[in-house]
């Protein structure tokens, strides 16, 4: 199924990132005590009044699962879910730029492959039910082709700048919030924004604007460092070393087993303190604290 497979390779999924991390962090910052309307996050952020936002990460939620993905797509209502989206924003006098990613890093790419094979059988059950004459059932659900340009489209004719970048775009959204002095915060989905460089990172999840006053999850960086209890150069080891999209959970097993012991689940809040204590013990003992 060619609609489904060019459609499926842009839509990423919840569970990248981080193993563990944003559980965890939401353990320790419960996000409800974290909740702040988007005019006291412009307060906040002052001058700073531009949001970044993962586009890729948006995708089903200005293209719901009820508008047609079947019969060649419902461009109108999606471009009113995207004008309704910014207008929220802009009442709040705060600014959005939107990336897509352009590609897959090739250190991602196996994970890449086994998630589009998983797909791949989704798209074979849509087309044999349509072949049955039946409607397929919503877990097989894919929007249109091409959607992330759509999508792209109308942020662009909504006012936004908007980026698509030769890879994934997580990098190029960190790098754009810490080089540019009027980003604020970043919207999105994946807890990798909790190790890079970004000074709000806004829960995707989290964003209700159906509330009489709209609202979303506000984690600060110097909060999320609290509650890690690690120093902002050791971020990206303690990605690594828990395991992410780059380096596999298989290559740190044995790792992960020394720091847990053999008799406790090497996973979660568990090995995400084992790994942030042994890693504070290692800086310590070298004297290494970063650069």
């Amino acid at each position: 199924c060619s609609k489904c497979t060019g459609t499926q390779e842009l839509v990423r999924s919840a569970t990248m990132g981080v193993r563990g991390l944003h559980t965890f962090v939401e353990h320790r910052l419960p996000p409800r005590s974290l909740l702040v309307t988007l005019d006291a996050l412009a307060a906040e952020c002052g001058a700073a009044d531009t949001v970044v936002v993962d586009g890729m990460a948006l995708i089903r939620r200005v293209y719901p699962q009820h508008l047609d993905w079947l019969g060649g797509g419902q461009f109108q209502a999606m471009w009113q879910n995207v004008a309704d989206f910014v207008r929220a924003f802009a009442r709040a006098r705060l600014r959005l730029v939107v990336f897509f990613d352009g590609g897959v890093d090739d250190a991602k790419l196996d994970e890449w492959l086994k998630r589009r094979r998983d797909e791949l059988g989704k798209c074979r059950r849509a087309a044999e039910a349509i072949e049955r004459g039946e409607v397929p059932g919503r877990p097989l659900w894919s929007p249109p082709l091409h959607i992330s340009r759509w999508v792209g489209g109308a942020f662009a004719d909504n006012g936004c700048a908007v980026f698509y970048t030769a890879g994934e775009a997580d990098r190029e959204m960190a790098q754009y919030c810490r080089d540019t002095p009027s980003c604020g915060a970043l919207l999105g989905k994946d807890s990798d924004f909790f190790v890079l460089p970004v000074a709000r990172y806004l829960p995707l999840d989290s964003l209700d604007l159906r509330a009489s006053v709209p609202r979303v999850t506000v984690y600060r960086r110097a909060d999320v460092l609290d509650a890690l209890q690690l120093d902002e150069p050791l971020l990206p080891l303690l990605a690594s070393l828990v395991g992410n999209d780059f380096v596999p959970t298989d290559v740190l097993d044995a790792f992960h087993r020394a720091l847990v012991g053999p008799d406790r689940h090497a996973s979660g809040q568990p090995l995400i303190l084992a790994v942030a204590a042994h890693l504070r013990s290692a800086a310590a003992s070298t004297g290494w604290c970063g650069g």
